[in-house]
């Protein structure tokens, strides 16, 4: 089961215009005060779980929380065949924003990072140009 970690207070103008993560009062797990890091059971609204089908590996599962940030993020830049994009960090979410902006059609993705490794993971996933900020 995938597990949609924030739960909003389900009545600001926030939670009714879908951006729930804008509320208020939304309560997400592990950040204080709740504690449910690494636990065995979880109790959790049903409208937040979502079904891992069996054809997908908990590995590829784990990557459903950073490839729909960055699918989010290439639709709120509007991302179009042939856009240019620069995306900063390289880590989970970096990656996968590259690898959502290469499905989006764009056609230049240059990448930012630290660490040359993360720059040469992102090259394997679409990026066009990387620019290592320690150089």
């Amino acid at each position: 089961v995938a597990v949609k970690p924030g739960v909003p207070c389900g009545t600001c103008e926030y939670w009714k215009t879908g951006k729930y993560n804008l509320c208020p009062d939304v309560v997400f797990l592990a950040t204080p005060p709740v504690d449910v890091a690494f636990t065995e059971y979880l109790k959790h609204p049903e409208d937040y779980l979502f079904h891992i089908p069996d054809t997908l590996s908990y590995e590829q599962a784990t990557l459903n929380e950073p490839l729909s940030v960055g699918i989010q993020a290439c639709r709120r830049a509007n991302i179009q065949p042939g856009s240019s994009v620069v995306i900063m960090g390289m880590g989970p979410v970096g990656l996968m924003t590259v690898v959502a902006a290469k499905a989006f059609g764009a056609t230049q993705i240059i990448v930012s990072d630290m660490e040359q490794n993360r720059l040469d993971e992102a090259l394997k996933l679409g990026a066009t140009t990387t620019i290592n900020v320690k150089d």
